[in-house]
């Protein structure tokens, strides 16, 4: 039988010539003529027939831009019935922008940042079919952002734990552009990462430095890998002062850290390499890292405190990274950027478009008041005594687990009640905290991504200046004269803390800041002139209240905790004295030489020395004298 015939052959079933259904499990009503509607296995004519066969969903309608797609989703959150005006004004700069390669988007805690990055990934997956990785700091928020994402009627999966378990239906869905995936930043830096995105987005971008340093950063700690940590110091002994030295063979803290000097660990880089060869016990987590940048030890430095060593390059080297490198945009995210040159440090990528708040300061509102300023310890005591006896749930911000440790055995002291929680409690989900009728939330190096809107928390406390675990930062604070040039990242960190609650308007909190580096940091005119005109007009009012009695402290946080109508008259000088504050005008000096830092960090790390050292004296010569604006050498 020809070929044709048996195309045609009779006992072949005759289906409709109108479009089959979009997706199994639909029905046909068939009109056609009797002639071509199917049969059944008696050779019945049927009307209706189900479809074994998966097909495309109809696409959905984008919109000409981000903006206009808000008005074609499909929301079941009823509260978001429109855009706001600096939602709105957001996306248009976003439009302008959407072809560049880095683009930062700053919008204080509360204004609807997550609603603004998830038009723009959805937009972006509708009209371009675009693999959009949307990343966050933990698992805790990649479910929070995906459950907004339904409400809101966008398509996003979850990828939480190891790529291995992902589901291969969920993948398909993400690198066909039919989802957004959502998930924590090591999903991306690691050394294998699995979704290969077109458009990245980081949600609370400053806190991706962490992650994104990890890959090309070998920690050793003289308690998790003592053999490599031990063996390493006997090395670099004679280029170690007295006192770190004692520290380290008393096994006493100590706040001193040291830089190996570079042309020892150009010269001595040989040698290092087969210490920690040698040394680094199979399956550490320093095993990775050090694999990463073992060919590239005169790019790093060396930095030693009395329980650690770190060695990592200047500035992270994400241009090696493929997964990110390649994709055609990376959104940055935050609600505090900083000052201009900080991001680009913290990521390794130049140049970076801004697009500032349109606001002029925070969302919410706090009640500060610095916690120990009394004289008298008991005082101190009492206070922290009655904030907590008036607060069914608190969260601690501190800069360490030893930190910690020690607020949560005062917590435990005192309020008797209290479920203690830490970290590892919620790394997947906020509820073990939010649904406790009592509880406190102490946490370690924590200043971004947690999420305590309204009732589920009302009072914060903060203790101590909000330092990284990294060893570089320390060294540029406390030992190069940098102290300026960090002003404006520290202030950062204190501005996240603060915005962990009090995350809309209309919403408040008690903020409690203990410890006199954190004190008196805030209290310096030039340092507060680097917070946004709400909140330092709100640390400009707790100075007022240092001197107050403790009893008179207690009743003004019942006051606010009520927000009666004493507390009001509290408030409407608030808003007077945000409308006074001036903010100190971002420095450009440091914005002018953070390219340069980045050519010059990149060159050394591409082995291109003579170019190296044109970048390094074009940065010193750029900045001059000025040591306080020097942030590398």
């Amino acid at each position: 039988m020809a070929l044709d015939q048996l195309i045609h052959s009779s006992t072949r079933p005759q289906f409709p010539s109108t479009t089959p259904p979009s997706r199994a499990g639909c029905w046909y009503s068939g009109t056609a003529e009797p002639s071509s509607l199917p049969t059944n296995h008696q050779g019945e004519q049927v009307t209706q027939y189900h479809s074994p066969f998966q097909f495309p969903a109809t696409q959905a309608q984008a919109g000409r831009t981000a903006e206009d797609l808000f008005g074609l989703l499909s929301r079941s959150d009823r509260n978001v019935q429109q855009l706001w005006s600096h939602q709105a004004d957001t996306l248009r700069e976003f439009h302008k922008l959407r072809d560049e390669p880095d683009v930062a988007v700053e919008l204080p805690t509360g204004s609807g940042k997550t609603l603004i990055a998830l038009l723009i990934a959805e937009w972006r997956r509708r009209n371009e079919k675009a693999r959009v990785l949307y990343l966050c700091p933990d698992n805790a928020l990649v479910n929070q952002v995906v459950s907004k994402a339904a409400q809101y009627g966008v398509t996003a999966i979850a990828f939480t734990g190891s790529h291995r378990g992902y589901q291969q239906a969920d993948v398909s869905a993400f690198n066909s552009g039919a989802a957004i995936g959502v998930s924590s930043y090591w999903t991306l830096f690691n050394s294998n990462p699995r979704l290969r995105p077109s458009h990245v987005i980081l949600d609370d971008a400053h806190a991706a430095g962490r992650a994104i340093v990890s890959v090309w950063h070998v920690e050793l700690s003289r308690h998790k890998t003592p053999s490599a940590f031990d063996a390493l110091i006997k090395f670099l002994e004679p280029w170690l002062g007295s006192t770190l030295l004692h520290a380290i063979r008393e096994d006493e803290p100590s706040s001193v850290v040291e830089l190996i000097p570079p042309p020892v660990t150009i010269t001595k880089a040989e040698n290092i390499a087969a210490i920690l060869d040698a040394n680094l016990p199979h399956g550490s987590r320093a095993r990775f890292p050090w694999s990463e940048i073992r060919n590239n030890l005169p790019a790093c430095n060396i930095f030693v405190s009395a329980a650690t060593i770190s060695i990592r390059p200047l500035v992270p080297p994400t241009h090696t990274s493929s997964a990110f490198r390649e994709a055609k945009q990376r959104l940055y995210v935050s609600a505090t950027l900083g000052g201009e040159g900080d991001l680009e440090r913290t990521i390794g990528r130049n140049p970076i478009k801004y697009i500032r708040s349109p606001l002029r300061g925070s969302v919410g509102r706090r009640f500060v008041l610095f916690g120990d300023a009394a004289s008298d310890d008991r005082e101190n005591r009492q206070l922290f005594e009655a904030v907590l006896h008036t607060s069914p749930r608190a969260i601690f911000l501190t800069a360490s687990e030893r930190e910690a440790d020690n607020v949560a055995e005062q917590v435990e002291e005192t309020a008797a009640g209290h479920a203690i929680l830490r970290n590892d409690d919620i790394r997947a989900s906020y509820d073990p905290f939010t649904k406790a009728e009592r509880a406190a939330l102490v946490l370690a190096n924590r200043y971004d991504g947690v999420d305590l809107p309204h009732d589920t928390c009302r009072t914060l406390f903060m203790y101590g200046l909000p330092w990284t675990l990294d060893l570089q930062e320390r060294f540029l604070w406390s030992s190069l004269g940098t102290r300026a040039a960090l002003w404006s990242r520290m202030s950062t960190r204190i501005s996240q803390g603060l915005g962990r609650t009090a995350r809309g308007f209309g919403d408040f909190t008690l903020a409690v800041l203990c410890g006199t580096d954190l004190l008196d940091f805030v209290s310096i005119s030039d340092h507060l002139e680097q917070f946004n005109p709400v909140l330092a007009a709100e640390i400009g009012f707790a100075t007022e209240q240092i001197d107050t009695p403790v009893s008179q402290k207690i009743q003004m946080v019942r006051s606010f905790l009520a927000q009666d109508p004493q507390w009001w008259e509290a408030e409407q000088y608030l808003n007077k004295q945000a409308q006074d504050v001036h903010s100190r005008e971002r420095d450009v000096s440091l914005n002018r030489v953070a390219p340069k830092e980045l050519a010059f960090a990149r060159a050394l790390w591409d082995h291109d020395y003579v170019s190296a050292v044109r970048f390094a004296k074009e940065v010193t010569d750029s900045l001059g004298n000025d040591t306080g604006r020097l942030t590398t050498r």
